[in-house]
């Protein structure tokens, strides 16, 4: 099966995050009374977490809680992506379309997001094809799925 947002890979790819929202595999996300955000495979098993630190990092853990990147936004609204080592691995900015563009670390698009007129986020490759959706169900889990 197609895992949504493959077009996206470049992000996290070595940490095994597809791009910066959740991880590869994940069919659902939340968070918990910590704050952190929770994601989970179609089995409810833990695959990887986010939690932002004191200085407004992101910081990727896989199920084990080790560290597998980062994200932070810099002067320019631009998101960058860093793996475990602080190695860049991608970045992430909004146009004045308000459409999300994902570049690999080279600069290269590698997908896009955009949310529609009902809430539901849109991803897509870098040829604009779909390739996955995210929504908000009525408990507040985010649910992903592949197109």
């Amino acid at each position: 099966m197609k895992k949504i947002l493959l077009c996206v890979v470049t992000v996290l790819a070595g940490a095994g995050f597809a791009q910066a929202q959740f991880p590869a595999g994940a069919a659902s996300s939340e968070v918990d009374s910590n704050g952190t955000t929770v994601y989970r495979d179609a089995s409810g098993i833990l695959i990887g977490t986010a939690d932002v630190d004191s200085n407004g990092t992101i910081n990727y853990r896989d199920a084990h809680g080790i560290l597998i990147g980062t994200a932070n936004v810099d002067s320019n609204g631009t998101t960058n992506y860093r793996d475990a080592n602080g190695i860049l691995t991608g970045t992430a900015n909004v146009d004045s379309n308000g459409t999300t563009n994902y570049r690999d670390a080279h600069g290269i698009l590698s997908g896009t997001a955009d949310v529609d007129s009902n809430g539901t986020t849109n991803y897509r490759d870098p040829l604009g094809q779909g390739v996955g959706t995210a929504n908000v169900d009525s408990n507040g889990k985010t649910v992903y799925r592949n197109e």
